[in-house]
This record gives C-alpha cells, structure tokens and sequence, in this order.
C-alpha cells in the first residue's frame, strides 16, 4: 500500500475537529500549529511502518527526520506531538511528547516503535495505552477520537517519578468522606425522602438505586453470566455469554474510573431480603479504613488511604469488568479522563492493565522494579489481580422499615459496619411539613356510574396524632412492645392515597390485628368497615373518643368551609 502524503494524513486529522468551534490552525505546514481549547499544540505527521531490519515480526515504527523548523519548535513552550498514521486500521499512534521533543534534530532519523497488534485492536470511542520492554509508552486512537485524546493531553505523559522529597505526600489526605448510613423508622416517616433531599443535586450518573426483596439474590446485586444473542458478520444469531452487572459492580466501576467525584448506591428496603446473603463476599468491603495504612505493614502492591475498604475481595468477574474496553470505549470522554488502558490481556476485549490517576486517589502504587518497589502516589494500577475495595468516593445509604412482617434480620455483625440513623415521626403544622399536617382526609362514596369525593374537614395531622396514640395505648394495654414501630408515619397518606382503602386498611390488618373489637364499633369485616367510614358513620367507625371527636370539633368550628363534593366518572 502506498504511503499517504502529509496533506493527506493532516486532512484526516483536521477532519476530525469538524463542527469543534475551539478549533483553530494557526500554521497549517508540518509540524502543524493549532489551538485546540485555548491551548496550542504542534504536530508533525508521519506514515507509519513495519519496523524493519532484525526487529521481531509485528513491530511498527515511524522516523523523525532532522528539520531546520525543529530547532524553532524546541526552543518553543507549547507541546509538541509527533503522531504516526496507520491507514490500515485508521488509527494514530503518539509517542510521549516530552521525550520526543527532546530528540528532535538529535540526528538525521530518530525511530520510535509501537506494536501493530495494538494497532488491530484499537477501535471508536476508546484509547489504547501500550508500554514497551524498554520503559517507552505510546497511544493509539482512532481518528474520530482524536479530539477526546486531546481532551486528555493534561494526563499524558505520567507524572514525574516518585522520589524522596514527595515521600511525606504519597498518602494525601482524602477530600471524601465516604458514609454507610441506614435510615430506620415507621411507614410513612419520611426515610426514602431524606435520601432524596441528600442527593438533590447529584447527577444521575453518580447514584444508583436498587431494592431488596425475597426474591433478590446475590446474582442480581453484583452480577451474573447471562446469555445474550448476537448478529455476527454473516448476519447469523449467535448466543454470547457475558457477564451482567448488578447495581453494586455498575457503581463501584464508576467510582474507580472517576476518583474526583462523589458516587452513591442507595438500596431501599434493605431488610426486606437476606442482606447478608445479597451482599455475599462483598460483605468484607463494609469495613473502612479509619486511617492510612502504614506502608512497613504493607505486602500488597498498593497501599491504601483512609476511606478504602479494610480487605480487598478477589472477584474475577467484577474486576474484569471493570477492566473492559467495550464498557470504557461506551463512556463520555469526561467519565474516563483519569484512565489510561494498556491492552495485552488474553481476553482482547479487556486492558491488561488501567493506571488511575488523580490528586484525589489516596493510593500509593508500589511498582516493581530490580530493586524491590518504587512507589508512585496517587496513582492505582489495576490489573487482574487488583482485588476489589470500596473507594472513598463511595458512599452507601440504605431504608429501614421496622414494623414490615415477613421480613429478614439484619444480625449484628451487618449493622456493626453501618450507622444507624432514625428518622423521628414528627409532623410539625408549622414550616415545610404544614400542607401535609393540614391536608383533608377525603371519603370515596362509590355508585355504579361514578366516586364522589367527599371532604371530611378532619386534618390529617390532627388523626394522625391521635390514632398513635391509641395505638400505643393499645400496645399497653396488651402487653405489645413492639407495637411503637405500628405508629403511623407523616408522609403515611398523601392526596392521591383513598383513605379507607389505604390507612383503615393498614389498622385493620396490621396496627390492630390483635385488637379490632375495642377499636372498632360493631364492624367484623374489612369491607364492612370501609364502606361504613364512606358512608355516613365517618370516623364514628372508632370506638376511641380522641377519634371519633375529630369530626364533631370539624363539624362545630366557626371557620370550616362547606364540604366540598366532586364527583369522577369512572371510565
């Protein structure tokens, strides 16, 4: 195949940049001048080919040659690329800038060397990062990426090597404080929506919410291998094995890949399945470093900061899926600027190894060398063996409902690892929570062609403050103790809810399960008890005059509106 000319190469290149308004060609000679975000690059374009001479089978190289333009470009502080093309694989391939700009007019040709298998694999959306046996490293990239690349030029190349005078940095305190937080409480108190409040403002990316139940398992929380059917290249259906996701390996990958923002899991209802048994393994990750690990005590090939998880957990599945090329490739460029992929892994569809930087990692990687470990701060390298921790961006909040039947107990051990938080069952009539304490109980009066809808005048706050304390009196008066979590909660009913349907409902079949006949006049069915209330009894259904009177002081206050009918055609 013939060599491209460099007004072609450098169309492609300028090509891609179409529709970028940032983009500007300063000088368009070679090397090319341009600014790109208000930054200016020189590139220098050049075809790239088999290595040649004894060098092994597969090995790609291209020559800088010696230019008087050079000697301009040297002396300049903008960066220099020198960036080779592939037109096989439509694929560039560039080489550290730094060291590149240094040999520049160091003799008549200066060769720099990839591999073509890197080459082959590169494909749309991601970046491939490579390191040679001699310590050098390049990056291959699709042509219609080239702007995410140099999106991520601050990035590349490393940081300088660690040395003694950084020694004292190389565990910078963490600006997360990552929280395992279970809120607990009565139905209706409001536990769900203090989660809510907390992430307002957190981009959905950086949450996920999942729920337990008695079906849920630990394949479905962490993940599993599914079958999954394909079109392959004749266009016939073939059956794929991959391995799926749960909520919990989705979110840790995130927050690896994105050490500078905050990332939380939020599982409503944790007591509603077998939490030990949904969390598996994964169960060692609760625990938290409260401090930095001493490095003398270290064996492993990362020393962690205050927030990791205490143990890692070998998992093959959840760190090879955090190492997969596809998944990173499906990212937005500003959801993966800390990574840098090196391909090599017998699997073509995973990095060998990803390294992980950023002045918010609170990792010390010990890379090995002839003489035992040099160690780079701030700065994960992770690789198959990488075992899998909770970072300290992550934070895990959790809902509690204490007075649900049927549900599992969370033993001791599991709430060790978590703060406990009870959110009160207030409901002031003054401030935020006033329309809700102030909202009108409603009855549905049902006919064969239409519900009307009929105020009853009787605030919501006010039955709810007296029917808990029926409830508890109730409690005492039969020796429950545990009927203090049957109390009703603020957020219990709402306009949308029938009233009779929902809360006589919870206090026939549940509240006062035990004790219907002192709570209720003359009912023996739920139905009956629901029609009576719609109909003209009203809250006269209760046998307690703390309730019963809520509808005879709305009936007598001066000020209470007319009642206010509306009728629905069902249909």
């Amino acid at each position: 195949m013939d060599k491209l000319s460099w007004n072609t190469i450098a169309d492609k290149f300028i090509t891609s940049f179409k529709g970028i308004d940032s983009f500007r060609i300063k000088n368009k000679n070679n090397p090319l001048l341009f600014s790109y975000k208000q930054k200016d690059f020189y590139v220098f374009f050049r075809n790239i080919s088999h290595g040649g001479g004894d060098y092994p089978e597969g090995t790609t190289r291209v020559q800088l040659p010696e230019k008087t333009e050079f000697d301009l470009v040297k002396k300049s502080n903008i960066p220099f690329f020198l960036m080779g093309y592939d037109q096989n694989d439509d694929v560039f391939v560039c080489w550290e800038p730094q060291k590149v700009k240094k040999r520049l007019n160091e003799k008549g040709y200066v060769s720099f060397f990839a591999r073509k298998n890197v080459q082959n694999i590169t494909s749309n959306r991601y970046i491939v990062f490579s390191t040679l046996s001699n310590g050098d490293f390049f990056v291959a990239v699709k042509t219609a990426d080239i702007p995410k690349f140099f999106d991520l030029t601050d990035f590349f190349p490393p940081k300088e090597p660690f040395n003694k005078e950084t020694e004292e940095k190389r565990l910078l305190p963490s600006k997360f404080t990552p929280t395992q937080t279970i809120y607990y409480g009565v139905p209706g108190c409001g536990k769900s929506h203090e989660i809510k409040k907390k992430l307002k403002n957190v981009p959905d990316y950086n949450k996920i919410r999942t729920v337990f139940h008695p079906e849920y398992c630990n394949a479905d929380f962490v993940g599993q291998i599914l079958p999954e059917v394909n079109i392959n290249a004749d266009g016939r259906s073939i059956v794929e094995y991959k391995f799926k996701p749960g909520p919990f390996t989705e979110i840790v990958r995130r927050a690896y890949l994105n050490p500078d923002e905050n990332f939380y899991l939020v599982i409503e209802e944790i007591n509603r399945g077998n939490a030990a048994a949904i969390f598996g393994e994964m169960f060692q990750l609760l625990d938290r470093l409260d401090a930095d690990e001493n490095a003398d005590e270290v064996s492993s090939e990362h020393i962690y900061g205050k927030g990791w998880s205490s143990y890692g957990v070998d998992n093959q599945d959840v760190n090879a899926y955090i190492r997969n090329q596809v998944v990173i490739s499906q990212e937005k460029p500003e959801h993966c600027s800390n990574v840098t992929g090196s391909a090599g892994d017998l699997n073509p569809r995973l990095y060998k190894s990803m390294d992980i930087e950023s002045e918010n990692v609170t990792v010390t990687w010990r890379e090995k060398n002839e003489n035992g470990f040099t160690p780079k701060s701030k700065h994960i390298h992770f690789t198959a063996n990488t075992a899998i921790r909770l970072p300290p961006n992550l934070s895990i909040y959790a809902t509690m409902n204490t007075s649900d039947q049927n549900v599992f107990t969370l033993d001791n051990a599991f709430q060790r690892r978590w703060e406990m938080k009870q959110i009160p069952n207030d409901l002031k009539n003054t401030g935020d929570s006033a329309a809700q304490y102030h909202r009108t109980i409603k009855k549905v009066k049902k006919t064969e062609s239409r519900e009307e809808t009929i105020d009853t005048n009787v605030q919501w706050g006010d039955f709810r403050k007296a029917i808990n304390e029926v409830i508890m009196d109730s409690a005492q008066a039969n020796g429950l103790s545990s009927m203090e979590d049957k109390r009703l909660g603020g957020w219990f009913y709402t306009e949308s809810d029938n009233f009779a349907e929902k809360v006589l409902k919870y206090l026939w079949d549940d509240a006062f399960k035990f004790d219907r006949p002192n709570q209720f006049n003359d009912v023996t069915t739920l139905e009956e008890l629901v029609e009576k209330f719609n109909g003209d009894d009203g809250f006269n259904v209760f046998k307690d005059g703390r309730i019963s009177e809520l509808q005879k002081d709305s009936l007598t206050t001066p000020d209470t509106p007319a009642q206010n009918d509306t009728s629905v055609t069902n249909g």
